[in-house]
């Protein structure tokens, strides 16, 4: 009797330790008190940036409209809250741009035009941003290699804060630059392009101008792919961390 009743108590025991596992799993905690995606990271979750007011301010417009020399929008940028838009799980300023007007024989002008998107997606795991880069890639830049491969002028795997990033440029009627980058549980993307530079599309009417004395942009196909991978995106990178409050 003594023997059994000792086998009950250990029985019970046991039972209740595996009830006790059983409910700690069910909270999503590990053995280690972290949650099964293994996310244990600083400041805020990026999901709080979707309590922010969609801005272009978040991508620090301003530091690529200084560089790309830009100086008008035809209509106001749309700033896209996260739940709108086109793509509803991400927070967006997009819209076009103008540079300054030029006279390229008597009488005669144009403005050149683009366009600059910018994009944030907040996910709520480090395993969910990095499935949402996968997939941006694999939408955007696999098929744009699939139609204008023979065109790509830039392909690179750049260094830098991030997890992991992406940087590709092609020519199209013009310049075209992607950048895409994942850190922690975000993910955000650039998309900017502007039409042929007038030395190029108008060297038939420049009245002997040499190559390039027409050029009304600042930069060429280099130094715009080295600004970005080396200056904007890194500062964009820091600007989202700050209001994740996840800076040192």
């Amino acid at each position: 009797m003594r023997n059994a009743s000792r086998l009950s108590t250990i029985a019970l025991l046991t039972s209740a330790l595996l009830v006790a596992t059983a409910c700690a799993t069910d909270n999503g905690n590990n053995a280690n008190g972290n949650d099964d995606s293994g996310d244990d990271l600083p400041g805020l979750p990026a999901m709080a940036l979707t309590d922010l007011d969609a801005s272009c301010d978040m991508f620090l417009e301003e530091k690529a409209e200084d560089f790309f020399g830009y100086v008008d929008r035809p209509n106001p940028p749309v700033q896209s809250p996260y739940g709108s838009g086109i793509s509803p799980h991400s927070i967006s300023c997009e819209g076009s741009i103008h540079w300054a007007e030029y006279e390229f024989s008597p009488g005669r002008t144009s403005t050149p035009k683009g366009n600059l998107w910018l994009t944030v997606y907040p996910t709520e795991s480090i395993a969910e941003a990095e499935e949402t880069y996968a997939g941006r890639l694999e939408f955007v830049a696999d098929r744009d290699k699939e139609n204008h491969g023979e065109d790509f002028f830039v392909e690179e795997n750049p260094e830098g804060p991030w997890d992991q990033a992406y940087h590709y440029a092609y020519e199209n009627r013009g310049d075209r630059y992607y950048f895409f980058f994942q850190t922690d549980d975000f993910v955000v993307e650039l998309s900017f392009n502007h039409g042929q530079d007038p030395s190029e599309e108008s060297s038939d009417l420049s009245q002997g101008a040499g190559p390039g004395e027409w050029s009304v942009f600042d930069f060429d196909r280099d130094s715009a792919s080295a600004f970005l991978i080396e200056d904007y995106m890194p500062a964009v990178h820091e600007n989202f961390l700050s209001l994740l409050e996840r800076t040192e």
